[in-house]
């Protein structure tokens, strides 16, 4: 079926449909996303296409991706719980690979999947680690600000109200550290 670079259905559309289904949340279509990327692996590699990290192992990292969303411990979960451990592990080496390099993008990628896995303390301690010099106006997950005022982590929003020079911010972190 896959002999001699051999494909049944247009491989632009099928990675276009992978790439979109890291939106989708447990349930049926997040299986059926997980179907395509299991065709997509076993196409020729010159038909799987290239991609930057965290994505940068093509289907098998959307895999990992769509079965840590599916096994996340939120209804409805029909996902295996070593998976989403084993796939966060996956997300995490590739963010602190790429940080060490420069590159956050693979780091805002793993804190968007920590909180979509209902891990908001992992996803603060993942972005104060691998983001906190980061402008947050720049990000496509939550700043170190946001996701210390989600876990109601005080001293860590008034270390990142200090950090941006917000005295107000700082302030009204403190006061709600008292409380």
């Amino acid at each position: 079926m896959f002999a001699e670079d051999a494909y049944h259905l247009d491989t632009s559309h099928l990675a276009s449909v992978v790439q979109m289904s890291t939106y989708l949340s447990a349930g049926p279509e997040n299986l059926l996303a997980q179907e395509l990327c299991a065709y997509g692996r076993r196409l020729s590699r010159s038909l799987q296409g290239h991609n930057d990290a965290p994505f940068d192992e093509g289907y098998d990292d959307y895999l990992a991706f769509l079965k840590v969303i599916a096994g996340a411990p939120t209804p409805p979960r029909i996902g295996n719980p070593v998976e989403v451990e084993t796939g966060l592990a996956r997300f995490r080496a590739k963010a602190e690979r790429e940080a060490a390099e420069g590159s956050t993008y693979a780091a805002q990628v793993y804190v968007n999947l920590l909180l979509r896995a209902n891990r908001p303390a992992e996803a603060l301690a993942a972005a104060k680690q691998l983001l906190l010099a980061e402008d947050e106006r720049q990000l496509i997950c939550p700043g170190v600000g946001e996701l210390a005022k989600r876990a109601g982590d005080f001293e860590t929003l008034a270390a990142a109200a200090q950090a941006r020079n917000d005295p107000v911010g700082f302030l009204a972190s403190l006061i709600a550290a008292q409380k």
